[in-house]
């Protein structure tokens, strides 16, 4: 008999208060593993976030050239951001103006995005901050404006320089909910990096911009110094002029270069030297324009402004000269004024075949300044041609009459000096010019923005110094032809205010102090001459007069039924020998402490002397008590 021994069933022992601890401890480390698994995976991430990002930044910093840049923005841009497109828009005034993207057809590069645009790129820029669509259907301000394309999801950060924002980058996907926080915070930081590497490429292209120009500059200068010079070497007009022509065609590339001169009556241009780059283009030299029946020359002759006339051979200002216009093929024409004295003198006009060509503002101003240099070589040959017909006029006479045969000889002296002035007093002026171009063009390119202002400053000034020494010539040489004036009553105060404000600038510059009568005795004479005569005694008396210089101006009726009218200066006075000889043409009272150049009083003399007044100078030579000037005119 087999006895079972039946054992007890055994119950689970219920859970200690250890085990229990032991188990929230398990689970806690367990978490806790999770989560630094979690941070971990995280960091990796960003760590191989942030090597992109140093890498995407050397990329980008690796070129200066503004396509290469925004081309390299792009490929690198998928190194941060997984999307199915990207774009990157720059602003242009009031557009945001798509320059580059991924995804998109070529034909819609440039397209414009007003900034005010309810699209989310636009406001991207308004807002200047980063913004994630989660999906465009439900955004009220998404537009398809490129075309039918699947984007769902869409991402937008500022391109910022500073505090200002230049662009926008986007980026685009198909999918609903594509983008995260981090993907936006990493695509600003991306963001930042081209904005940067943009505005590099852009300041290095400014730089390189403002350095071929101040190349063309530089080159303008040598070619209106070898003008100055092909100028100044002959004094055959026609030949000066000839160069000038050839220099303006072959400095603009055009077809032709027309030098036209005005006749006395202004009623007609003569066409008086040609230069073409093509050798089949006939000679307009010889060619006379009517100006009454010619609105374009009477445009500029009237206004003393430049005119460029595109489609020259359909526009209303040239109705008259269309068939010749179509003759020649002429395309754009332009016209510049050749101004003598605030006159117009003259035109040139350059003209194109090209239909496409138009000439620009800056070639207009080329144009222009060369207008002035030939505008003076036409004043002072002028000037040359009427001192020589005077000169050949007193040789023919000079056996018939004793008298006529003095005055040659006096006018022989006089031409000597004239020409001693000129080679002496234009001298110095040319050979600066000379001598700053020769010195821009052996060393221009190297010198730095600074210096070249410095050099620019000379070239004007030496050029405004010559240019005065010409006009007062030319003054001089006016007042000896005209034969007589219509004398008038003269408004003195007037005239006297007048003369103050063109020596403006002057009486700021010496601080000097101008006393005037309260009233002026009314005499007769020509009012523009005479306000000459007060503009050298004045501009005299504050060279030469104290320091600073204090100006008495005044009247005295003489007995003899004349007005003498007078300037008193503050200054050291003169000697009797000085005295003698300060108003002979062409002489300087002082060498070493004379800014002028001989002109100013004898020009003065000249002028009174044709009015039937005299002029003077009075002084004890005593330092302090200066020089009283006078001239003297008929009581009117």
């Amino acid at each position: 008999m087999t006895q079972r021994i039946q054992q007890p069933e055994t119950q689970p022992a219920a859970a200690t208060t250890e085990e229990a601890e032991a188990q929230r401890r398990a689970a806690e480390l367990m978490a806790l593993a999770s989560q630094n698994a979690r941070l971990f995976e995280a960091e990796q991430r960003q760590r191989q976030l942030a090597e992109s990002l140093r890498e995407v930044a050397f990329v980008l910093s690796s070129s200066l050239d503004q396509a290469t840049v925004i081309a390299k923005i792009l490929e690198q841009l998928g190194r941060v951001i997984s999307s199915d497109g990207a774009a990157l828009f720059l602003q242009e005034g009031q557009d945001l103006v798509l320059v580059a993207g991924n995804s998109i057809k070529p034909s819609l590069i440039g397209t414009h995005l007003p900034v005010s645009h309810p699209n989310p790129g636009a406001r991207v820029f308004r807002q200047k901050k980063l913004i994630i669509v989660d999906d465009v259907k439900n955004d009220p301000g998404w537009e398809i404006w490129f075309e039918a394309y699947p984007i769902r999801s869409w991402m937008g950060a500022p391109l910022f320089v500073g505090e200002k924002v230049i662009g926008v980058l986007t980026t685009d996907n198909f999918k609903v909910k594509a983008y995260t926080a981090e993907d936006g915070q990493n695509l600003q930081t991306f963001a930042n990096h081209a904005a940067v590497a943009i505005e590099n490429a852009r300041l290095f292209e400014a730089k390189e911009r403002a350095n071929r120009e101040l190349a063309i500059r530089v080159h303008e200068i040598m070619i209106f110094n070898d003008a100055i010079q092909t100028m100044n070497r002959t004094t055959d007009l026609i030949s000066a002029l000839r160069v000038v022509a050839e220099i303006i065609v072959s400095f603009l590339e055009a077809r032709n270069c027309g030098i036209a001169l005005l006749n006395e009556a202004k009623t007609e241009l003569e066409v008086v030297v040609s230069a073409s780059l093509d050798d089949r283009y006939p000679s307009t030299v010889g060619t006379k324009i009517p100006v009454t029946d010619n609105p374009s020359s009477r445009h500029v002759i009237e206004t003393s402004h430049s005119l460029v006339i595109a489609q020259a051979q359909q526009h209303s200002l040239t109705t008259p000269l269309h068939e010749l216009l179509r003759r020649l093929n002429t395309q754009c024409l332009m016209i510049v004024p050749l101004l003598a004295r605030g006159e117009v003198i003259g035109t040139i006009g350059v003209d194109t075949e090209q239909p496409e060509r138009e000439f620009t503002p800056a070639e207009v101003r080329f144009v222009e300044t060369m207008a002035g240099q030939i505008a003076g070589a036409v004043g002072i040959a002028r000037l040359f041609e009427a001192e020589q017909r005077q000169r050949r006029l007193a040789e023919q006479h000079s056996q018939e009459l004793e008298a006529v045969n003095a005055s040659l000889r006096a006018t022989n002296a006089e031409l000597d000096a004239f020409a001693h002035t000129v080679a002496h007093d234009l001298k110095n002026p040319l050979g600066a010019l000379t001598t700053y171009g020769d010195l821009l063009v052996g060393y221009g390119l190297e010198m730095p923005p600074h210096e070249l202002q410095i050099i620019f400053q000379e070239l004007q000034r030496s050029g405004q110094k010559a240019n005065n020494i010409v006009e007062e010539l030319l003054l001089l040489a006016s007042v000896r032809r005209k034969g007589s004036v219509t004398l008038k009553p003269l408004d003195m105060a007037q005239i006297v205010e007048e003369a103050q404000r063109r020596l403006s600038f002057m009486i700021a510059d010496y601080r000097a102090e101008i006393i005037h009568p309260s009233s002026w005795p009314r005499a007769v004479g020509y009012a523009p001459w005479i306000e000459e005569v007060w503009v050298n005694y004045l501009s005299n008396g504050l060279k030469y007069g104290g320091q600073p210089p204090r100006l008495e101006l005044g009247a005295t009726l003489e007995e003899n039924g004349m007005i003498r009218f007078w300037v008193r200066d503050n200054g050291p006075g003169l000697h009797p020998e000085a005295q003698a000889r300060l108003f002979a043409e062409f002489t300087r009272l002082d060498e070493i402490r004379a800014r002028g150049h001989g002109l100013g009083l004898s020009i003065a003399q000249r002028i009174v002397a044709k009015l039937g007044g005299q002029v003077g100078v009075e002084s004890d030579n005593t330092p302090g008590r200066g020089c009283a000037f006078y001239f003297t005119l008929a009581a009117g």
